[in-house]
C-alpha cells in the first residue's frame, strides 16, 4: 500500500504534468489563435467601412441588421477590441489540461491544431490513466488510515442499520463540504451573475465529471483560470 509520503510524490507529479501540459498547449495553439483574431479584425475593419460608407437614411437598419447578427455571434462587429483576452493564456491551457485528464471536458475551449489534436490524444492516453491512480490511491490511503483502523471499535455500532447511516453520514459531510459547499460559496463571489444554486450545480457537475460546459467558471471576458 501507497504512504502518505509516496502519494505526496505521486501528487507533485500530477501538478508538474498538468503544469507541462499546458506550457505545450498554449505554445501548440496560441499561433492560431492570434492569426484567427487578426482574421476577425479585418473582417470588422470591412464591416466598419461598409456601414459608415452607407448614406444616413439607410445606415441604421443596416447598424441594426449588424448587431443583432454580432449578439448571435458572439462578436461586436462594429467595434473593433484588440485587447480582448486570449482563449489560450497559460492558466486557461493548465485549466484545459484539467478538464482533459480528469474526463470532465466542459468544451468552452480545445484544441483547433493538428499537432494540438495530436498532442491531445497521446496526453489523454497518460493522463487519464495518471488521474486514477491519483484518486484510486488517495481512496486506498484514506480508507486505511481512517476508517480501517476504528472498525474493530465500531463494530457494536453495525449492528443496527441507525450506526451504519450515521457514519456514512459522517463520513461523507466533510467531502460534501469542501468540495460542493465551500466551492459554491467561492464560486457566487467570483462569478457576478451566478447564484448560489448556479454555484453548486457547476461544483457538483466538475466533482462528479459530468461536464456539460452549460457553465463555466471564468469565462467573463474569454479568461477562464478558476
Amino acid at each position: 500500500m501507497m504512504s502518505y509520503k509516496q502519494w505526496l510524490v505521486l501528487l507533485f507529479i500530477y501538478i508538474v504534468f498538468m503544469l507541462v501540459g499546458a506550457v505545450v498547449f498554449l505554445y501548440l495553439e496560441i499561433d492560431n489563435e492570434l492569426a484567427e483574431r487578426q482574421d476577425i479584425l479585418e473582417l470588422k475593419r470591412k464591416v466598419i467601412d461598409l456601414v459608415y460608407s452607407l448614406e444616413n437614411g439607410s445606415r441604421a437598419e443596416v447598424v441594426e441588421v449588424v448587431q443583432e447578427l454580432g449578439d448571435n455571434c458572439g462578436e461586436d462587429f462594429l467595434h473593433i477590441d484588440k485587447n480582448k483576452n486570449l482563449v489560450w493564456s497559460y492558466w486557461n491551457s493548465f485549466f484545459f489540461t484539467f478538464t482533459v485528464i480528469t474526463t470532465i471536458g466542459f468544451g468552452h475551449m480545445s484544441p483547433a491544431t493538428p499537432w494540438g489534436r495530436i498532442f491531445c490524444i497521446v496526453y489523454a492516453t497518460i493522463g487519464v490513466p495518471l488521474n486514477g491512480i491519483v484518486i484510486a490511491s488517495l481512496a486506498d490511503l484514506f480508507s486505511s488510515k481512517v476508517i480501517n483502523s476504528r472498525m474493530r471499535a465500531r463494530a457494536k455500532r453495525y449492528e443496527s442499520w441507525v450506526g451504519i447511516a450515521a457514519d456514512a453520514a459522517l463520513f461523507l459531510l466533510p467531502g460534501f463540504v469542501v468540495f460542493l459547499i465551500i466551492p459554491a460559496a467561492i464560486l457566487v463571489a467570483a462569478e457576478e451573475d451566478w447564484n448560489y444554486l448556479d454555484s453548486f450545480y457547476y461544483a457538483f457537475i466538475t466533482l462528479t465529471t459530468i461536464g456539460f460546459g452549460d457553465l463555466v467558471a471564468g469565462e467573463r471576458g474569454q479568461s477562464i483560470f478558476y
